[in-house]
């Protein structure tokens, strides 16, 4: 796997969907699959469709080639305690991640039975 942990570009979302190509064609060019290990907002004052329209159609057109995108936070100060990178579920935004989580774009890890294959449970 190659991949990139990036934060706080919602902003700039010309400047996601070309890490994004970038990631894509070198994770290729490497043989490896392509990932965002680690992606996220802080303290940006989300739009109501951040993850519908921002992220997902930014991906989506960016042929990007990325298989692998983590919404994720890896930190320990405690001014980011009370951050989120995905909504809560009595969060404003959470059915803008729902309508996200949803796009046949996009496959999460309870969507598809992975561990089992016909008539032989793996775990």
């Amino acid at each position: 796997m190659f991949g990139i942990d990036t934060y706080n570009m919602v902003k700039d979302l010309e400047q996601v969907a070309h890490v994004a190509r970038k990631v894509g064609e070198l994770g290729i060019s490497k043989t490896k699959v392509a990932s965002i290990a680690e992606i996220g907002v802080i303290d940006e004052g989300k739009p109501s469709d951040f993850y519908s329209s921002n992220y997902l159609n930014t991906f989506k057109n960016s042929q990007s080639q990325i298989a692998f995108m983590c919404f994720w936070l890896n930190g320990t100060d405690n001014s980011l305690a009370d951050s989120w990178q995905v909504p809560a579920p009595t969060d404003s935004l959470a059915n803008d991640f729902r309508e996200f989580a949803s796009d046949s774009y996009t496959l999460f890890a309870g969507d598809y039975e992975m561990y089992t294959l016909p008539g032989t449970a793996l775990m």
